[in-house]
């Protein structure tokens, strides 16, 4: 018997070996102030919207061409897997929406679909099913939504709406002040520390913010940057991995064209922009969310042939300044296969070894 322990100790150490070699680690160290390509969609489209639930993003409807192909398609992607899978899609096809989750589910309310819409459909990420909740006052495009204090608060041009959806219920709010669109401005926002931080851009620079607790507006500050920002989204980082900022993610200006590369990050406490590392792929209409202070930016139109645009399915990561989290390894994937190759040798070397003891039996000798 004991003639045997050399061989086993052999193969062993050659299983160990290859789960040692292959086996990915569960996060890998962050460069910060990075982009990073991952795994891309399973469906190519622009004017979609992202939201983050549970550690997983959910990316939702959009158009696949130029010609009214407006889709409906719900993906959900693990950034652990660095994978993509395909859910129930929504029922009303349709792009630039407002979306938000609350208590895992996910309102899709507003946008366009050839016209503009009022619709509010909500996805049940337990069950996988859609329903339709009482639609949002008006019709319109390019909506923006933020869940402060357990409501929804609806952007929709210069006016704003409370969406309770425990009641399903709505409740117009104080409208933007009307002193800021005597051009007709862009206007972004995202919800920093239970207020929701409005960001408009003409030829000059705006900031405001409401309170939901008192239902007013108040001018924020605002320095050292006065360009626009043109076709963007807004999103924030918490602070908890990464500082405090509102990262205004921009594509082309216009609604498709001339795609660029272009983010500014800015600092609410102070006032103060910074431009940031620009995206690899310049493009226009994506998607973006925020997981664990990283940033998301998914599918969008690139500029196809004679100036046509041309849907991307595309997924960049970026890392922000002085981040001090840790990254899903990009290699987890494999762990699947690490398995079961090291399941194949153990294999191996067990029934060696009881090869050779049954040949020890019958007077086989080394």
């Amino acid at each position: 018997m004991n003639k045997f322990i050399p061989l086993l100790l052999f193969f062993f150490f050659i299983t160990n070996s290859i789960a040692a070699a292959f086996n990915p680690v569960s996060a890998s160290v962050p460069v910060e102030d990075s982009w990073n390509t991952k795994t891309p969609m399973n469906q190519a489209r622009w004017g979609l919207e992202a939201v983050t639930v549970d550690g997983k993003i959910y990316a939702i409807g959009g158009q696949t061409d130029n010609h009214g192909s407006f889709v409906g398609t719900n993906e959900r992607y693990d950034p652990k897997k660095d994978t993509w899978f395909t859910l129930k899609s929504m029922p009303t096809s349709r792009s630039n929406f407002g979306i938000a989750e609350y208590q895992g589910k996910i309102y899709c309310i507003g946008g366009y679909t050839g016209n503009v819409l009022d619709v509010n459909e909500v996805y049940d990420i337990a069950t996988n099913k859609w329903s339709t909740k009482t639609a949002l006052p008006v019709s319109e495009s390019n909506v923006q939504a933020h869940v402060v204090d357990e409501k929804i608060f609806v952007i929709a041009s210069r006016l704003l709406y409370m969406y309770d959806p425990v009641t399903d219920s709505w409740t117009q709010k104080a409208s933007l002040p009307k002193t800021i669109f005597q051009s007709d401005p862009y206007v972004y926002s995202a919800a920093v520390d239970n207020q929701i931080i409005v960001i408009t851009s003409d030829e000059h620079l705006e900031v405001l913010i409401y309170n939901p607790k008192t239902d007013v507006w108040s001018e924020g500050k605002t320095t050292g940057y006065q360009s626009g920002f043109g076709n963007a989204i807004a999103v924030a980082t918490s602070g908890h991995f990464a500082p405090q900022r509102i990262y205004m993610v921009c594509g082309g200006p216009g609604i498709f064209f001339m795609p660029i590369s272009f983010v500014m990050a800015y600092d609410p406490l102070n006032g103060t922009w910074e431009q940031i590392k620009n995206y690899p792929t310049p493009r226009a209409r994506f998607g973006v969310a925020v997981l664990n202070d990283v940033l998301y930016v998914i599918g969008g139109a690139l500029l196809g042939t004679e100036g046509n645009p041309e849907a991307s399915p595309v997924n960049e990561q970026y890392v922000p300044i002085s981040y001090n989290g840790t990254l899903p390894s990009a290699t987890a994937s494999t762990a699947p296969i690490i398995a079961t190759l090291a399941i194949i040798t153990g294999t191996i070397a067990i029934g060696t070894f009881f090869y050779f003891k049954k040949k020890e039996k019958t007077g086989f000798r080394l």
